[in-house]
């Protein structure tokens, strides 16, 4: 896949910062408008509000900024709200009471993972080796993350009071896109422990791993839907060269496409009513946060910044 991505990018002349299979960080030099920023009012914060990570690109100079984590409500696309971190974040994922966020930030000696509150305060650092992709637990009490730290890329948990660590799976595989299911607190995750990377879910009591979809192509970035009964990620099942949205009806293994554009759609994440799905897509020229709607499949772009945004949660 990184392969593919790259030979795509050189083609289309474009540049990327922080590559990877999961995060795919693309950054187009197009001009977009920039939305207003304020500082996030906690207080504001509601169901609606989404979190993502988004990284700038200076007109002038073509210089690439500190990477930062906002809010946004769908409601006023055009106000967005910086969480105060002093050296920026990335991949930020919403305790579930939106009170607290855990989030990444990139050291000389490797990439670890943060909780904080939401104006920024009270900042703590989780692990100490190569982590990434964190996602907080419904109970709030664990946060599930990658970690890099054998070798490979494996599933870990540790507890947000005591920093308990604990490995889920973590083999001479790649494990990634760790989120958690609402219904059962199980892990779900892709792995491509049978030569694709396939969807899996684990208890993270029981650890036997539960794989949930099986064809040829790559997919990745799991989200399930709040009654349980749908499977959102991207893959290219009906484009080889192209990432968009499907689901899987777990209950009768229909895979239903959601999104249809030559631009790279990925990440989806659903919202509280699981009638929305918010993802991001590079289909207006650079990587933007848009939200569909499933039951008319109406896409409305939430992000216009002249950079990548990225991430984005519920």
């Amino acid at each position: 896949m990184i392969k593919s991505l790259t030979k795509f990018l050189k083609k289309n002349k474009l540049h990327y910062w922080g590559l990877t299979t999961f995060s795919l960080l693309i950054v187009f030099t197009t001009n977009c408008k920039t939305q207003s920023e304020n500082i996030v009012d906690p207080t504001k914060i509601n169901a609606n509000s989404i979190i993502y990570a988004s990284q700038t690109i200076n007109d002038d100079s073509g210089d690439t900024a500190l990477v930062r984590i906002f809010t946004i409500n769908p409601e006023q696309p055009n106000q967005r709200n910086l969480i105060p971190l002093p050296t920026g974040g990335s991949e930020p994922s919403w305790s579930p009471d939106k009170t607290k966020i855990a989030f990444v930030q990139t050291k000389e000696n490797g990439r670890f993972i943060y909780i904080s509150n939401l104006n920024g305060t009270k900042i703590s650092r989780l692990t100490n080796l190569h982590d990434t992709q964190p996602s907080w637990s419904p109970d709030a009490k664990t946060i599930a993350f990658t970690s890099y730290r054998s070798g490979s890329s494996g599933i870990y948990t540790i507890d947000t009071v005591e920093n308990n660590l604990k490995q889920i799976i973590d083999s001479e595989f790649q494990e990634k896109d760790p989120s958690w299911s609402t219904k059962n607190n199980n892990i779900l995750y892709a792995s491509n422990v049978t030569g694709t990377f396939e969807i899996y879910s684990i208890d993270p009591e029981i650890l036997e791993p539960s794989q949930l979809t099986d064809s040829p192509q790559n997919k990745f970035a799991p989200s399930l839907s709040p009654n349980g009964k749908y499977l959102a990620f991207h893959s290219s099942i009906e484009e080889e060269k192209n990432l968009d949205i499907y689901t899987l009806e777990l209950d009768t293994n229909k895979i239903q496409r959601i999104t249809y554009h030559p631009g790279w759609d990925t990440n989806p994440k659903w919202n509280s009513s699981g009638n929305k799905l918010t993802f991001v897509s590079t289909r207006d020229g650079n990587q933007d946060i848009y939200i569909i709607e499933l039951k008319t499949s109406e896409i409305t772009r939430i992000t216009t910044n002249n950079g990548s945004d990225v991430n984005p949660s519920w």
